[in-house]
């Protein structure tokens, strides 16, 4: 039966078991459908075939449910209920969990106990009702599981780089496929050179963390483990995370290296902007597995999951089932998650965002630094620190002198030469004096590095000065006076070799910054 008509025939209460509520919810993703009614969730699996996924037949489908119920009783039983079927009896479809002789099957399905929509972690992590002491708790209930998971054989040999490798690449030219083709999504979602880029650049890392890998799977460190560990299949239950809908469709996928499952949930922290909780989460999970060394390879698995949300979100921009006004959304998305995945690939670099006041120097700045989980450097920040005043106090012309000028610039070089991890530099370096010691400091940290020169149209900037005078929470002292008094000082970066500096127009279009960050990351994975 095609799913279409499938849901639009149960969403009638009366076609699943009493107590049934007064209303049926429907949740879709690119492969199952998921009714909510009552006190009880019923997933459906979609007649499709992904490649990576095969539910193209009834039989498969029912096999699959069975193996979702067997896989995720070993952490939630008390979520999963049973196997349920939808029929067809006295002319209607209907979803029982014992069919009887005089039933016309159409569709299999899993009953689960349906969760509470507020305590999901996608929704509690933003709205800050995780805490490290809920992560460390899961942390450690998480490693116990591993410890007890099958390691046997059957499940050492998917934890191969082989097959870790075919399956990297799979995402990325599936990702490539669905989120760079301007026929299908107009414009394309994703530059077809960054996805190259991150393609290459994924491969080269999985060769060089090859032989620690193989040296793990022979420790026994591979276990069947949970496989998509992601937010969304968290909840928070009676004040404690729980993990359900683990990966049940494919074995290669599920029986990974330990860290994989941890490094997934990490990944979506970061994607939250709590890089603090992913990287308190991390530790506990190590402390408590007894594991050392490994912020690397929980890295690169990280990025190896942003890839892999990515290219799941972009399967939905081809599917008839999402709805036009959500298509901003999914793609949407579909750049977060490759701009994190990115972010991932090049830590550590450093990205000087220079620009005059107004021109959106410092928004692209921050919406990198989400993306790189970076530390910001601010000019502003670091001025009226130097004077004894908070960000959103106002200075006056001491602070702006030239002699206080420069040491905030010698400020800021020291800042970036002694961070750790990526650094985004936020500050106009309108000048080459200006800008020499924060490249010396890039260059001095040994790894990739550009510098991005914002400009702006006059309508874009006036509108902005605007609206910056009426935000009393501004950091910005400057006006469009203090623009118009600057640009005859600034100085084009013509110093810098091309391949570390870039040029951005900067609108206030839905998409622009997405689309200015996609193309920094982009240059900093094409660089050697």
């Amino acid at each position: 039966m095609e799913i279409d008509a499938l849901i639009a025939a149960l969403r009638d209460p009366v076609a699943f078991p009493p107590p049934h509520g007064a209303r049926v919810d429907v949740a879709q993703t690119h492969a199952s459908a998921v009714f909510l009614v009552g006190d009880s969730a019923w997933k459906v699996k979609k007649p499709v075939n992904l490649g990576f996924l095969d539910f193209s037949t009834l039989e498969l489908r029912r096999a699959d449910c069975e193996r979702e119920l067997r896989l995720n009783r070993r952490m939630v039983p008390e979520i999963y209920r049973g196997l349920a079927a939808v029929v067809r009896r006295d002319g209607m479809l209907r979803m029982v969990r014992n069919p009887t002789a005089g039933d016309e099957l159409v569709e299999w399905a899993v009953e689960m106990r349906r969760l509470p929509a507020h305590g999901m972690l996608d929704r509690l992590i933003p709205a800050g009702g995780v805490t490290a002491g809920h992560l460390e708790d899961f942390a450690r209930r998480l490693a116990a599981f591993h410890d007890a998971a099958d390691h046997g054989p059957s499940v050492c040999m998917h934890g191969a780089v082989d097959v870790l490798r075919h399956r990297q690449a799979d995402c990325l030219d599936r990702l490539a496929a669905h989120a760079t083709h301007p026929a299908a999504c107009s414009p394309a979602v994703l530059p077809a050179a960054f996805v190259a880029a991150l393609d290459r650049r994924a491969r080269t890392w999985l060769d060089r963390l090859a032989p620690l890998l193989e040296e793990r799977r022979a420790a026994g460190r591979v276990r069947d483990g949970h496989g998509d560990l992601q937010a969304a299949n968290t909840c928070m239950l009676d004040g404690r995370i729980e993990a359900y809908d683990c990966l049940e469709f494919r074995d290669e996928y599920r029986c990974t290296d330990r860290v994989m499952d941890a490094s997934f949930l990490a990944m979506d922290l970061d994607r939250f902007g709590r890089a603090d909780l992913a990287e308190s989460f991390l530790a506990a999970y190590a402390a408590a597995s007894d594991e050392r060394g490994i912020d690397e390879l929980t890295r690169f698995f990280r990025m190896h999951f942003a890839v892999v949300r990515a290219m799941t979100e972009s399967i939905r921009l081809h599917q008839p089932e999402t709805p036009a006004d959500q298509r901003g959304t999914v793609a949407s998305k579909v750049r977060a998650y490759a701009q994190l995945a990115a972010g991932y690939a090049v830590d550590p670099a450093t990205v000087l965002v220079m620009g005059l006041p107004a021109t959106g120097k410092s928004t692209l700045a921050a919406h990198l630094a989400r993306a790189m989980r970076a530390t910001v450097i601010s000019s502003d920040v670091v001025r009226k620190s130097m004077h004894g005043l908070h960000p959103t106090d106002r200075a006056g012309p001491v602070a702006y002198s030239r002699e206080s000028t420069d040491a905030t610039y010698r400020e800021l070089a020291r800042q970036a030469a002694a961070a750790v991890g990526s650094v985004v530099i936020d500050a106009s370096q309108r000048t080459r004096a200006q800008r020499a010691p924060l490249v010396a400091a890039a260059t001095a940290r040994g790894s990739r590095w550009v510098l991005v020169d914002v400009h702006a149209d006059r309508a874009t900037i006036e509108a902005r000065m605007t609206r910056r005078g009426q935000d009393p929470h501004r950091v910005s002292d400057a006006d469009l006076a203090v623009h118009d008094a600057l640009r005859p000082e600034a100085e084009p970066p013509k110093e810098l070799p091309q391949a570390h500096r870039m040029q951005q127009w900067s609108s206030d279009e839905h998409g622009s910054v997405d689309r200015a960050a996609l193309e920094v990351l982009g240059g900093l994975l094409g660089q050697a």
